[in-house]
């Protein structure tokens, strides 16, 4: 199932999904995303199971803002 994000973060751990901008917030050493998704290598949206990541200001390689449809998988 196809759906829309506006913000994907691409990062040396990965590529961070989120499905609004009021999801991100900038800190003083990173980014925190809450309820993000992580695209697989099978260019799959998936959520992770946490409430919040923080990625560090080095590893961030590109924030991108705009409207994303991305083929989704939910997890049980």
């Amino acid at each position: 199932m196809e759906e829309e994000y506006s913000v994907i973060i691409l990062s040396k751990s990965g590529d961070f999904l989120l499905k609004s901008k009021e999801q991100l917030s900038r800190k003083e050493n990173g980014i925190e995303a809450d309820e993000p998704y992580i695209m697989t290598e099978d260019e799959t949206a998936h959520r992770i199971r946490a409430e919040e990541v923080f990625i560090p200001y080095s590893s961030v390689e590109n924030i991108q803002y705009g409207k994303f449809e991305q083929e989704t998988r939910k997890t049980a």
